[in-house]
């Protein structure tokens, strides 16, 4: 079965090339570019960027992505204290990015669809599988339920090109 599904470690560049990954997913401290050098082009690099003024950070135009935080109220932190974007401020926060934004904290079934039609490319799921009776059941009604509704409402993937002079540009699949 093929789900599209792209496979990103979280801050280990070497292990995204050793086992051949889509790319690697840098925490909002981590420089960029050290990590862009020493991965190919056709390498995924993401950055977490907590809150809508963190997508200002002048080093944001090397990644391909950007996951906006938190957008709920995180499930796998409930004593976080931050405040939650909720979904005028994912909506902000998609108008103020040129690159695509990934919508993490408190993403569950039943919200991927309503994030994507907020304007952000995909979604990012921790606490609403890690704290299910039966995650399995969570993961399958992510991909499937949710991914279906968001496909009817003409969401469909994100590509992601790499020129050859050293820009990027991405395409929503439709």
């Amino acid at each position: 079965m093929t789900t599209g599904v792209l496979l990103l470690v979280h801050s280990y560049p070497k292990l995204a090339l050793e086992y051949n990954l889509a790319g690697v997913h840098l925490s909002s401290t981590t420089a960029i570019s050290p990590v862009r050098q020493k991965l190919p082009p056709e390498m995924l690099v993401g950055v977490s960027r907590h809150g809508t003024d963190a997508l200002d950070q002048d080093d944001i135009g090397l990644a391909d992505y950007a996951t906006i935080s938190p957008v709920y109220s995180p499930v796998s932190k409930p004593n976080d204290r931050r405040n939650t974007l909720g979904l005028e401020g994912l909506r902000d926060s998609v108008r103020r990015s040129y690159r695509p934004l990934v919508a993490l904290g408190g993403i569950k079934p039943g919200r991927v669809s309503v994030a994507i039609a907020h304007g952000v490319k995909a979604v990012a799921v921790i606490g609403a599988v890690m704290a299910a009776e039966n995650p399995a059941s969570v993961v399958q009604r992510l991909l499937y339920e949710d991914a279906h509704r968001a496909t009817k409402s003409r969401f469909r993937g994100l590509t992601v090109y790499r020129h050859s002079a050293g820009g990027v540009s991405t395409a929503l699949n439709r």
